[in-house]
C-alpha cells in the first residue's frame, strides 16, 4: 500500500510539472492581425495570446481586447521565445 501511495504521489508531481512546462513547436504559427474596436474609455489594449492545444499539438490564437488597467502596473505583451527544443509562447503579463 505504501508503494502504491508513493507511486501515485510521484506520478502526480510529474503530471503537474509536465502541464506547466512550455509546449514547443518546430515553427512559429503565422502572425495574426486583428482590427482593434474603438476604446470604450479608460481601457488598455491587451494583445491576444497563443494557447497550446495538446489535443492537436498546435497553438491557437485567442483575440485580445480592451481591459481595465491595473493601477501602477504596465502590460507586457506575450512573445515567441526560441530554445534548443524549439519555439514556445511566453504569455503576456502585468508587471
Amino acid at each position: 500500500m505504501k508503494k502504491f501511495i508513493l507511486l501515485t504521489f510521484i506520478a502526480s508531481i510529474i503530471c503537474t510539472f509536465n502541464a506547466c512546462s512550455p509546449a514547443y513547436v518546430g515553427e512559429e504559427p503565422v502572425s495574426v492581425e486583428i482590427a482593434r474596436p474603438p476604446n470604450p474609455g479608460n481601457r488598455v489594449w491587451r494583445d491576444g495570446d497563443w494557447r497550446y492545444e495538446r489535443r492537436n499539438h498546435a497553438y491557437r490564437y485567442d483575440n485580445g481586447g480592451w481591459v481595465r488597467p491595473n493601477r501602477g502596473r504596465t502590460y507586457a505583451p506575450g512573445q515567441w521565445k526560441t530554445s534548443p527544443r524549439g519555439h514556445y509562447w511566453q504569455k503576456g503579463r502585468w508587471n
